[in-house]
């Protein structure tokens, strides 16, 4: 149950290289350690999936919930299905699915946990119509940091239940999660894929497309008349039935050598990828699964960006100031030559519901940066650039982002303070990201 190995965020620039892991597999010893380890200080993390150091806790513990991943019940009037929080979203796809319903919203990876999405309140493809991913949680099980478990629900407390919604584990271990399902007729979406010329057309066919899921893939190197082009994708669900065999992702063996993925490789895909849309611009019926966790195709492809790694940023913009810091960015990127791969935009709806939840309503950017000379400078200038349109940084992505910047961007910090000093008042749950912010209490 305890070991000694390296931890890291997904980007693998911020790591610990030494570092004590727990791996619990009943509710019972996931409090043991708790109680009986009480002068070290931990963290609960899932599947490592978040990018930057929010899952990363220095010389301290970390407790690794993967093995909590059981089904615990499913209520088929209701649709509220019982899970314990490691359980990945690709698993609860799989038996969601197998009761003709969908999980409610999922990232862009299959891999992220139950309890990983309640501490980022994750946002999927269809932020527009359902919100984030704890907008559907009815309760969950905290273990705090006095031993007790509690369950929480927005009624019973609701400042502790939106405290660690988005919470970055701060407030307690997740143990198990009760959410409610979307009912469905099938696993199979009808999906449109369309080349738009630049990213006016982009951000208006984003706009403009009421469909159940929508999100874009942007050509970062583009510039000029198309600066900003892409490929839109929309879908939504319909009853017909398609064969799904999971298929077995192609493996990065190893690290690539950095010198592979430079402007001129990136361009050549982004040739590739723009044009191969065109041939697609018609309606397919793909399954849920493999239309939702796009980046589960290529197992490890983190290591595409070498052993130094990579950042990711990604930055929530209100509508009014948008398009003109969209095309300030993507320009900078362009000029630059940093090569990012995945360029992703998407609209959001309502304003998350956490304290530190993410989502605004506007336009939302990803982009991933090799490790190198220039990079952390430039993304600095994208973390001035948020502040100034009035929009905000992905804590899950962030690695950089200062305690003043953060002040800037949530406006609900010292609410959240005041929850954590009442469950976690001597800071036992912590992490990097969490003494870089100045979020421990202690």
């Amino acid at each position: 149950m305890k070991a000694r190995e390296r931890v890291a965020g997904w980007g693998n620039v911020i790591a610990s290289e030494d570092a004590v892991v727990y791996r619990p597999e009943r509710f019972a010893s996931a409090k043991q350690i708790i109680e009986e380890c009480a002068d070290k200080t931990y963290l609960p993390v899932g599947n490592l999936r978040s990018y930057g150091d929010v899952c990363v806790n220095g010389s301290g513990a970390h407790v690794r919930m993967r093995r909590l991943n059981r089904i615990l019940n499913f209520d088929k009037e209701t649709k509220i299905v019982t899970v314990e929080a490691g359980l990945t979203m690709s698993e609860l796809s799989d038996f969601a699915i197998s009761k003709k319903c969908l999980p409610p919203v999922v990232p862009g990876t299959g891999f992220c946990t139950v309890g990983g999405a309640i501490g980022n309140d994750i946002h999927g493809k269809n932020h527009e119509n359902s919100g984030t991913f704890t907008d559907h949680v009815v309760a969950f099980d905290l273990l705090t940091a006095d031993g007790k478990v509690q369950t929480v629900t927005p009624e019973s407390d609701p400042k502790l239940f939106y405290a660690t919604a988005g919470g970055l584990g701060l407030t307690g271990v997740i143990l198990s999660v009760s959410l409610k399902l979307k009912k469905a007729e099938s696993g199979t979406l009808k999906v449109k894929r369309q080349q738009m010329p630049n990213l006016t057309a982009l951000m208006d066919g984003l706009s403009q497309i009421k469909d159940d899921y929508s999100v874009a893939w942007i050509d970062a190197l583009a510039d000029g008349q198309s600066l900003g082009r892409g490929v839109l994708e929309t879908a939504h669900s319909v009853g017909i039935e398609v064969p799904y065999d999971a298929p077995e992702p192609t493996s990065v063996p190893f690290y690539m050598p950095s010198f592979l993925l430079n402007k001129y490789s990136v361009k050549l895909f982004n040739y590739f990828y723009y044009n191969r849309a065109e041939a697609c611009d018609r309606e397919t019926f793909e399954d849920y699964r493999r239309f939702c966790f796009p980046l589960d195709a290529i197992k490890h492809w983190n290591r595409l960006y070498g052993k130094k790694g990579f950042y990711q940023f990604q930055c929530v913009l209100p509508e009014e100031t948008a398009e003109k810091t969209l095309r300030a960015i993507l320009k900078r990127c362009s000029k630059s030559g940093a090569a990012s791969f995945l360029a992703v935009l998407k609209k959001f709806g309502a304003e998350g519901k956490g304290m530190l939840s993410f989502p605004r309503p506007g336009f939302t950017l990803a982009l991933d940066f090799p490790n190198k000379k220039g990079v952390v400078a430039m993304l600095k200038e994208f973390e001035a650039m948020t502040i100034a349109a009035g929009g905000r940084v992905y804590l899950a992505k962030d690695a950089l982002m200062s305690p003043e910047s953060f002040e800037k961007m949530y406006p609900h910090k010292n609410e959240f303070l005041e929850v954590v000093s009442r469950v976690n008042p001597e800071a036992l749950f912590t992490s990097n990201a969490a003494k870089r912010l100045r979020l421990n209490v202690k």
